[in-house]
């Protein structure tokens, strides 16, 4: 086979089986290289694109290629770059919302944009049935897209760039009323190791008791449970990663089966060390007596000890909370996330400082010395006992 002619460009696959087409074209405003590309679903039609998008750039220069993009192209060009740096969740969070867009203004050209097309946008996703937060999150996709096409060299109207993102509206997670609470709590802790729950209902106390989210209990092993001092390592979380390709480079993550991944907190906040306090050792101690053996060490997790699915362990909180007759308002069930939230708000209530309370939910990054971190620990204990006390749990 004769080597490819220097300037021609050059086409390879995708790990979703779509094909892309690439040429160099100088540099960008910024100084790095300046790349041309397309994609298509086939190599055939990939190079083709690919040549038109030579012809253009040879007969009339940058100006005319960049003028000629669509929306479409230049979303699937941006988030082929940012596939590298995302963490595989993001990344599908990311492909889902841009698909909203591509479905309202894909075909638009990038350099005839109007504001009218912003809104458009967030039309389409009112249209589509989505919460006001997620309407905003997509048009916030938008404009960070739409700025970096400015930094590519592309011709971006400016007031598009200075569109307004649509109202939000405030959010519904409600915290579980405390007689409700208690009487989940109590249930839950009274239960805990009787064999009879998958998983164990210790998990629900540590939702309520210690403020955990569902990555990170799921996620639990017991190497992470220093019964001696009576601490909780939170600084890992049970992922589920489809495509294995898609983990960015650098990022730790510790296969444990199928697409099951161990990987850490989204940022660093999360990785924390929480106190132990007596109600959710004593219930941890009961489950581990019986708990069926896990090759991964994992603390909750399905009978044959492998991973919980997070769609196994709502439908189990679901069960629980209909067995005790506790729902919302409006006849709905609480989400998993409720349980933290109610945490929280008992913290709250109780007077808690705010730096402990972050400190114990993981919303921000305690001190780094050794006497700051003792002191904290100590108040964060007193604080979790607090809410162990309201929940009847003492």
């Amino acid at each position: 086979m004769g080597r490819r002619q220097k300037g021609t460009g050059s086409v390879t696959r995708l790990p979703n089986g779509k094909w892309r087409g690439s040429f160099e074209a100088g540099y960008t405003p910024s100084g790095g290289r300046r790349r041309i590309s397309v994609t298509a679903p086939t190599e055939a039609a990939a190079k083709r694109k690919l040549q038109q998008k030579l012809r253009d750039y040879n007969l009339q220069g940058i100006a005319a290629v960049k003028r000629s993009y669509t929306v479409k192209a230049w979303l699937d060009q941006w988030l082929a770059a940012e596939r590298g740096r995302l963490r595989p969740e993001t990344y599908r969070t990311l492909a889902s919302r841009l698909r909203h867009i591509i479905g309202a203004i894909g075909h638009r050209q990038l350099s005839e944009l109007t504001p009218e097309d912003m809104r458009a946008v967030a039309a389409s996703c009112e249209d589509a049935g989505l919460a006001a937060s997620t309407t905003r999150g997509v048009y916030g996709i938008l404009q960070r897209a739409l700025r970096a096409a400015v930094v590519e060299g592309h011709q971006v109207p400016q007031p598009v760039l200075m569109v307004r993102p649509p109202a939000g509206q405030p959010s519904d997670r409600a915290a579980i009323p405390l007689p409700d609470a208690r009487r989940l709590a109590v249930y839950a802790w009274q239960h805990a190791g009787d064999g009879l729950h998958v998983p164990d209902t210790s998990r629900w106390v540590a939702a309520l008791l210690q403020g955990m989210r569902q990555g990170e209990a799921l996620g639990l092993t017991w190497d992470h449970i220093d019964w001696e001092a009576g601490l909780i390592v939170i600084d890992r979380q049970l992922q589920r990663i489809g495509d294995p390709s898609a983990i960015p480079a650098g990022m730790e993550a510790e296969h444990v089966e199928g697409r099951y991944y161990l990987t850490p907190p989204k940022t660093s906040r999360g990785q924390r060390v929480i106190p132990m306090i007596e109600p959710m050792r004593a219930a941890l101690e009961r489950w581990q007596a019986v708990a069926p053996p896990s090759p991964y060490g994992l603390v909750w997790t399905r009978p044959d000890g492998g991973p919980l699915a997070a769609g196994a362990d709502r439908r189990a909180w679901h069960s629980i909370l209909g067995g005790l007759d506790i729902s919302r308002e409006d006849g709905g069930h609480y989400v998993v996330h409720e349980a933290r939230h109610t945490t929280a708000t008992l913290l709250l209530d109780a007077g808690v400082d705010p730096v402990v309370i972050t400190a114990i939910m993981g919303h921000s990054t305690m001190a780094t010395s050794r006497g700051y971190m003792t002191v904290s620990r100590d108040m964060a204990a007193r604080a979790l006992e607090g809410v162990a006390e309201r929940l009847e749990l003492s």
